[in-house]
């Protein structure tokens, strides 16, 4: 039974008297933070072993404190500002009247890039879940974008569109969407209203942004005892306000934020980890035909209270489909971006690797060393080398390449064998500062498409030591599992070539009931029943590793290959993988052997005059694609070329026929090249 208006009228009052006390409350915070040391400064702990010198350069980063560790994730914001590319990156995300979906794999920079936009301009940090960082309010969290229907009457899945019912449930669950993001919205209009009071009376400036940004990500006060302020404004004070009340708060709000700040004033509202909500209540909302996700309804509620002011948004996550958003009411003002950068440059690396090592230890020639083998490890996504480094700093750097080692093995299970160390000492703090690295992606690869591709990827780094081509944007799930990455600045192509997921990947490959590729025959058939259009190249780099294995001490030719009936005398002779270089014939080592890739014809003829001591060569753009050379036991020698194809059944008839007129040499190469072949008499002659 609903309440008597006056009754109802006396509890709303209670309630904004409460929210204004407990707002009240925040301003000596507030007064207090604004002038000092916007965050707590790390220090180590102190021991015997720790040099004065380390302990001294450690202080002198500054380094900020998240709890008891060092974060790196918000050292030294605001820096991007004196770096030209990064700035423009910065600039290219956060555009006045846009939304903006910053799309990349996790740990690829996104997060940061968010930071160093809010310290520029003023703007509300939201993170849908929060993960090992620790960093911002709890004031989304699981328990709003995923249970909605509880207990306000949310319909996750609507019933058929032609059911009576349909028409009011939609819009049911679009009202209860916008009633718990517009309580969000407010929540944090009115805390940073109190912020931007504090700061008016002592006169705003551009480090208040900053400073307002780091409230945001660690949202408590000095002197208060209230742990997530953010939080507890939303779900303690605003969660009884009725919805109307709520809209017209937010639009004073706006108004005295307006005022305080002057004409100018704009605010991006950031989402962090937006494919959480991208992947929820998909079944819940409906346009046009078209089922949508929840975090299309939380970006127009908020578009909606928002509309006469200056507002924009940057939408961060790993995998959020761009059709859920093609329809929607701000679909003009939508920009998709995967421009995050990585670390791809050894010098940038290094420079930034070194400001957190001593002077001594980066000019010395182990910590060279180290140096260079952190960056042929940890290159790629910025969180693998920020992973390492905060693990350096709580190990206090007594044994750098010796943890460098334990945190290779602990995130691929492999130990590395480029630097041996005396003694195994996984450190103690692996488990907690590790955590944070992406590797969950393994979970995914009984996906058939992930599958065959990190099998693609992997045979082909394996044959020619280089990642192949780019893929396109049809394998964008390589980016949502974690493996792999955009580097384009347009979501247009991708890439797997970090070492440490290259070597975990690997690891998964080589264990039989894990990878499937227990045998060669099981090995064909996964090639042959997925990605049939992009993985003959992989076919080819398998065949190669199988010959290498099955022809080092000599095999019967016919137990390898299939001959017609009439087949030539030496057919039936043993035969052995050989390299030539032009004067010398080798057996070729199973386990060392080379493969030339040369992208041109003229590439493949110069293999031919000198191979360099290649056992293969794999042609890229030029069919056929593996060439190579067997010494007979008898005959001498043959130039095999060889073409891979994937199919689904055997290829007879026509088909095959039209491949073995491909294999004629004059079909084959140019006229240059044929001639080549045919008058190398040098090579048919070697013994």
């Amino acid at each position: 039974m609903p309440e008597p208006r006056g009754q109802a009228s006396i509890q709303r009052t209670k309630d904004k008297d409460r929210l204004h006390a407990f707002l009240d409350s925040l301003r000596p915070g507030f007064e207090e933070s604004v002038t000092r040391e916007p965050v707590d400064r790390w220090a180590p702990d102190l021991h015997p072993e720790l040099d004065a010198t380390v302990i001294a350069h450690i202080k002198s980063l500054g380094i900020p404190r998240v709890g008891t560790r060092p974060s790196l994730l918000i050292h030294d914001l605001g820096r991007f500002q004196k770096a030209p590319q990064l700035k423009s990156r910065v600039d290219g995300i956060f555009k006045r009247n846009a939304t903006t979906f910053l799309v990349n794999t996790s740990g690829s920079g996104k997060t940061r890039l968010s930071f160093e936009g809010l310290c520029q301009n003023w703007g509300f940090y939201f993170i849908m879940e929060r993960d090992a960082n620790s960093l911002g309010a709890a004031d989304i969290g699981p328990n709003l974008y995923r249970r909605l229907n509880f207990p306000t009457g949310f319909q996750p899945c609507l019933p058929p569109p032609d059911s009576p019912s349909f028409p009011d449930m939609l819009a049911r669950n679009i009202e209860i969407t916008h009633e718990e993001f517009n309580r969000l919205l407010l929540g944090r209009l009115l805390v940073f209203q109190i912020f931007s009071e504090i700061i008016e009376s002592r006169g705003i400036t551009e480090d208040h942004k900053m400073r307002w940004l780091l409230f945001q990500l660690t949202p408590h006060l000095p002197g208060n005892t209230t742990y997530d302020i953010l939080h507890d404004v939303t779900k303690i004070y605003l969660g009884e306000l009725e919805a109307d009340v709520v809209r017209d708060l937010i639009a004073v709000t706006f108004a005295k934020l307006q005022k305080i700040h002057g004409p100018e004033f704009h605010l991006f509202y950031v989402i962090d980890e937006a494919q959480l909500a991208s992947r929820e209540h998909t079944s819940a909302f409906w346009h046009e035909g078209k089922e949508y996700p929840l975090l299309r309804e939380i970006i127009q509620s908020w578009a909606v209270q928002s509309r006469h002011h200056e507002t924009a948004f940057v939408i961060l996550g790993t995998d959020i489909p761009k059709d859920g958003f093609a329809s929607a009411p701000f679909a003009d003002s939508v920009r998709w971006s995967s421009d995050t950068g990585s670390f791809d440059d050894e010098a940038e690396h290094g420079r930034y690797v070194s400001q957190f090592l001593t002077p001594s230890y980066v000019s010395s020639p182990t910590g060279k060393m180290f140096l260079q083998r952190v960056w042929a490890w940890c290159r790629g996504r910025y969180r693998i080398t920020d992973a390492l480094l905060k693990a350096l700093l709580i190990d206090d750097f007594i044994t750098p390449h010796r943890l460098l080692n334990d945190y290779i093995e602990t995130v691929t299970t492999h130990r590395p064998t480029d630097f041996v160390d005396d003694e195994r000492r996984i450190s103690s703090i692996a488990v907690g500062v590790y955590l944070s690295i992406p590797m969950t992606f393994l979970m995914s690869l009984s996906a058939p498409v992930l599958r065959s591709t990190v099998q693609h990827v992997l045979l082909h780094y394996l044959a020619t030591g280089r990642h192949p081509s780019p893929f396109s944007e049809d394998l964008t799930p390589l980016v949502s599992a974690g493996f792999g990455h955009f580097i384009t600045s347009d979501l247009s192509h991708v890439v797997m070539d970090e070492p440490m997921f290259l070597i975990r990947a690997a690891k998964w490959l080589c264990d039989p009931v894990e990878s499937g590729l227990d045998s060669p025959h099981t090995c064909f058939t996964v090639l042959q029943n997925h990605r049939v259009d992009a993985t003959s190249r992989s076919l080819a780099c398998f065949v190669a590793f199988y010959l290498a294995r099955v022809l080092e001490h000599g095999q019967h030719l016919s137990t390898v290959f299939s001959f017609p009936v009439d087949k030539e005398a030496w057919a039936n002779e043993t035969a052995e993988l050989s390299t030539f270089d032009g004067k010398t014939v080798s057996a070729v080592d199973p386990q060392t052997f080379t493969i030339a890739s040369p992208s041109t014809l003229a590439g493949v003829e110069s293999w031919l005059d000198d191979g360099k001591g290649d056992a293969f060569c794999l042609t890229d753009d030029v069919d056929p694609e593996l060439i190579f050379s067997l010494k007979l036991e008898k005959s001498g020698f043959l130039r095999v070329i060889l073409h891979s194809i994937v199919a689904e059944k055997d290829v007879q008839g026509d088909r095959l026929k039209k491949v073995m007129s491909k294999l004629a040499s004059k079909n084959v190469f140019c006229d240059e090249v044929c001639v080549s072949i045919l008058s190398w008499d040098a090579f048919l002659n070697a013994r």
